[in-house]
């Protein structure tokens, strides 16, 4: 079945003005595909425009929601959004505490860099501008240069596992 494991699961995109508008966009449509729910959160609500000019309206702020009320975190490319959010506690705190709780979370280009400054640790990422895609204990990574369809799959892949238990191992205590 196309949807068992990740029908109404909740997937956060956190994202800033700069972000990858055809990423989201491929993204979004394979997790809708499977039955998943996925929203917009930002620093503030409104609408965020991506590198290219296209806007998107924010579901959720950080001040209104959590990881804690998601299944699964996903940061698009987009130097320009990425690296707002690397200064923004909220956007950090989401990534990490997603991370500790052992959920699915996934970026690709310069959104690893966030998963750096989040202290996401024990776990392969794709080389930063490599065409390759990494998905290790339900954290998937891509490089710039990336498919798309296949960060989506591989996303949605890591979804249907729900927790990613295995992490637990290699964490140190927060």
């Amino acid at each position: 079945d196309k949807v068992e494991g990740t029908k109404s699961r909740r997937v956060a995109i956190l994202l800033e003005d700069g972000f990858d508008y055809n990423e989201v966009m491929q993204v979004k449509e394979a997790l809708e595909a499977v039955g998943a729910h996925a929203k917009i959160v930002s620093k503030l609500l409104g609408k965020r425009i991506s590198s290219t000019g296209q806007e998107l309206e924010v579901d959720k702020s950080h001040v209104t929601t959590g990881s804690i009320m998601f299944d699964a975190v996903y940061i698009p490319d987009g130097e320009k959004s990425v690296r707002k959010m690397m200064g923004l506690g909220d956007a950090l705190h989401f990534v990490a505490e997603a991370f500790k709780h052992c959920k699915p979370i996934a970026t690709s280009g310069f959104g690893i860099h966030l998963f750096e400054r989040a202290f996401v640790v024990g776990v392969n990422f794709a080389e930063k501008d490599s065409g390759k895609v990494v998905s290790h204990s339900g954290v998937v990574t891509a490089g710039a240069n990336a498919d798309a369809g296949d960060f989506a799959d591989k996303f949605v892949d890591a979804i249907k596992k729900h927790r990613h238990w295995d992490r637990e191992k290699s964490m140190t205590p927060a």
